[in-house]
């Protein structure tokens, strides 16, 4: 999440210099002189700085667009990464979580496995990433409580509906190029597109989806620290 705090702050650096630039140009002629004062050259290299600038914050805003588009594919494949990777790491440190569990192995998976310990790690990644893909936020935010055993309360009550407009402009800048689809529209209303528009992510859009990625991460990661320290503790008493 950090990576994209910092493309942000870069965002926001260059957009306050450029502006600045141009507010500069516009209102503060060379040397402080009013444009009575300034002669034929002087007067048309003034504006010709000021088409310079604004042409530069044209292209720096379209380019701006074009990256904020894909903060939320990043937001989403960083938030998926980080939960299935927790989910192995905790059933690999606490056995009971995947007592449930109906994974099994091949048996070319177990002759292929250099050792019981890999297979067993190969087996809790499928286990994680079934959980992952099965559902989206909506459901996550039901089912971890569950498996990790912690109040659901710790969730706030907006953060699967927030989460879930985010994986879904994920899912039309990825598979439909931006552009709404009679699915996006119909799921998510409250967004303003209609099917076929393409969808404009705007900075300040981005960086709330930014604090709800790392809502969800820091919601699910106290008590899972908390849980783990505690299984570790018992293990080496």
């Amino acid at each position: 999440m950090s990576r994209v705090a910092h493309f942000f702050n870069i965002c926001r650096d260059t957009n306050q210099h450029l502006k600045a630039e141009l507010e500069k140009l516009g209102i503060d002629p060379p040397q402080h002189r009013g444009v009575s004062q300034m002669n034929q050259e002087e007067l048309e290299c003034q504006l010709k700085d000021i088409r310079r600038f604004k042409q530069e914050f044209a292209e720096w805003e379209e380019r701006e667009a074009s990256i904020v588009e894909w903060v939320p594919v990043m937001l989403v494949t960083f938030t998926e990464a980080y939960l299935q990777e927790m989910l192995a790491y905790v059933a690999a440190i606490d056995d009971s979580l995947m007592s449930k569990s109906e994974q099994s192995a091949k048996y070319a998976d177990v002759l292929q496995a250099q050792s019981i310990a890999e297979l067993a790690n190969d087996l809790r990644r499928r286990w994680a990433k079934g959980i992952v893909d099965d559902g989206g936020p909506r459901k996550w935010v039901k089912k971890l409580p569950q498996i990790l055993q912690f109040p659901a309360e710790k969730y706030p009550s907006d953060l699967a509906e927030n989460m879930e407009v985010l994986w879904g402009v994920r899912h039309v800048v990825v598979h439909a190029a931006a552009f709404a689809t009679p699915d996006f529209v119909r799921r998510h209303p409250q967004f303003g597109v209609s099917v076929g528009e393409r969808i404009r992510v705007t900075s300040d859009q981005a960086g709330r989806w930014l604090k709800t990625a790392a809502e969800f991460v820091r919601a699910t990661d106290e008590p899972v620290v908390a849980r783990t320290a505690s299984y570790v503790i018992r293990r080496e008493e």
